[in-house]
C-alpha cells in the first residue's frame, strides 16, 4: 500500500479573529510534513515556499533563509492580544456629551 503525505497550503488571512489559531495549527502539520519527508540537506525555505499561497508569499519573498521566514510569518500571524483590545475599545467608544475632542 502506497501512501502519499502532502502539506496544506497556509491560505489564512491575518486579520481573521482566529489567525493565531489556525496559523499554529498549519506550521505543526507543516513541522509534521518536513520530519516525515523531506531528507536532510534539502533547502527547508523552498518547502516552506511550497505551501504559501500568492497573498502569503508576499510577507516571505525577501526573507534569505527558512527561520527568517517562519519568523516573519510569526510576525504577520500572531497578533499582540493588547493591540486587538485597544482596537475594539477604540471601535466601540463613544464619546460622552461634554467631552472635548482634545
Amino acid at each position: 500500500m502506497n501512501k502519499t503525505v502532502s502539506s496544506n497550503k497556509l491560505v489564512i488571512d491575518p486579520a481573521a479573529p482566529d489567525a493565531r489559531k489556525e496559523r499554529s495549527f498549519w506550521l505543526l502539520q507543516f513541522q509534521d510534513f518536513v520530519q516525515l519527508t523531506v531528507e536532510t540537506g534539502i533547502d527547508l525555505l523552498k518547502t516552506l515556499r511550497l505551501s504559501l499561497t500568492g497573498s502569503t508569499f508576499e510577507y516571505v519573498q525577501d526573507c534569505k533563509n527558512y527561520d527568517d521566514a517562519i519568523a516573519k510569518l510569526n510576525e504577520v500571524y500572531v497578533k499582540l492580544k493588547n493591540v486587538i483590545f485597544a482596537r475594539y475599545e477604540l471601535i466601540s467608544r463613544k464619546q460622552p456629551d461634554g467631552e472635548s475632542l482634545e
